[in-house]
């Protein structure tokens, strides 16, 4: 009868630690792609050296770099001034893409922000998390 607890434990202790492991690969997973589109917002913001107005065709190919990526488009726009980190800031978009571009004038030029989410779901649990991930254009030109 001892022997069959002491095997049960052991049983339990494997399932928990693979548990935990493929949490944590999950995770990483999601953090990887939401960091990979955050740098691709930003990559694009930069290539074009604007977000809007005019001949400006980056919302087209953020849209489309989101879609061929397989980003989650989650429905509903995003608090997007909670993750401004105390700058001052013009929110430009806050759209349904789940994704959220600042501008940022200082005194050497623009410089555009970016914010992408990380998610996190246990349905059974209903657990549903999202983690921002935050990053900046270089600055560009003086205007």
């Amino acid at each position: 009868m001892r022997e069959s607890i002491g095997a049960s434990f052991v049983v339990y202790a494997i399932v928990i630690f693979v548990a935990i492991f493929s949490l944590f690969f999950i995770m990483g997973f999601n953090y990887t792609k939401a960091f990979k589109m955050k740098n691709r917002i930003i990559d694009i913001i930069e290539e074009n050296e604007c977000y809007e107005g005019g001949d400006c065709q980056s919302q087209e190919q953020i849209s489309k770099a989101l879609a061929d990526a397989g980003y989650r488009m989650k429905g509903g726009q995003p608090a997007c001034n909670q993750y401004m980190k105390g700058r001052t800031a013009e929110i430009i978009d806050n759209n349904a893409n789940h994704y959220c571009v600042y501008k940022v004038t200082t005194s050497r030029g623009n410089y555009y922000g970016a914010v992408t989410f990380m998610y996190f779901e246990i349905p059974l649990f209903n657990i549903h998390k999202e983690y921002p991930v935050y990053g900046e254009t270089k600055v560009m030109g003086k205007f």
